[in-house]
């Protein structure tokens, strides 16, 4: 399921498939709050993975699902936090070269720099895991080999 949920999030980077998802506040105006067009249905879609993700964190190794959850929400934080003030700013500086050109462009380190951080700590959880289970990372391999 991580894999999953990894591989859409790597997709959508690429194809910003979450744009779409601004179709439905176009339809629905009162899912418009003012910043991106794809930010109240892109919560729901998360909330929904969410669910999902702690409905599955239940059969991982004990202590794994806290600090995936806390990778989550760095990731979440960068991904939606900072895109909806950005959605925010843009639109209320139409015109401004100076938030266009320089607040803009910070918010978009900051967003991407944290949704990068979020990867670290994903690969540092499952190094972890591997580091507490010597004998997992072989039995992984042998798995995936037949």
């Amino acid at each position: 399921m991580l894999m999953v949920l990894l591989t859409y999030l790597s997709a959508d980077e690429m194809a910003s498939i979450h744009e779409q998802f601004g179709r439905l506040a176009r339809i629905v105006p009162a899912l418009d709050i003012g910043s991106f067009p794809w930010v109240v249905p892109g919560i729901v879609i998360a909330t929904l993975g969410l669910i999902v993700a702690v409905y599955f964190g239940r059969s991982l190794p004990t202590g794994l699902p806290p600090k995936l959850l806390a990778a989550g929400v760095v990731y979440g934080a960068g991904a939606l936090g900072v895109e909806i003030i950005t959605g925010f700013v843009k639109n209320a500086y139409p015109d401004s070269f100076m938030i266009y050109q320089v607040l803009q462009t910070g918010l978009q380190i900051l967003e991407e720099g944290l949704e990068m951080i979020a990867c670290v700590m994903v690969i540092a959880a499952l190094l972890w895991v591997f580091e507490r289970d010597d004998d997992r990372l072989p039995r992984l391999a042998k798995h995936l080999g037949q």
